[in-house]
């Protein structure tokens, strides 16, 4: 991982954390990976972004049912990351 995946990494924690307990689809999420970027971000970079938090377990998913979406929403592990990145 560089130093630009790191910071995009850590612009989506910024949003998440912003956001609250609701969450943000993915799709939400790794739009807001591009724009943390500043540069269009192939498919495999948005992939390998959400395969990063979700594997360190610094986001979580939960369905809402009423919507019917997986929404993923910050950890209290991704919280601590947050502060160390």
């Amino acid at each position: 991982m560089d130093d630009r995946d790191i910071f995009i990494l850590k612009k989506i924690l910024t949003v998440l954390r912003g956001i609250g307990g609701v969450g943000l689809r993915k799709d939400d999420l790794l739009d807001h990976a591009e724009i943390a970027a500043g540069l269009p971000l192939t498919t495999e970079q948005r992939e390998r972004c959400f395969q990063e938090l979700r594997d360190r377990k610094y986001i979580n998913s939960h369905f809402e049912p009423v919507i019917r979406q997986e929404r993923w929403s910050l950890t209290e592990r991704g919280m601590t990351a947050l502060e160390s990145l």
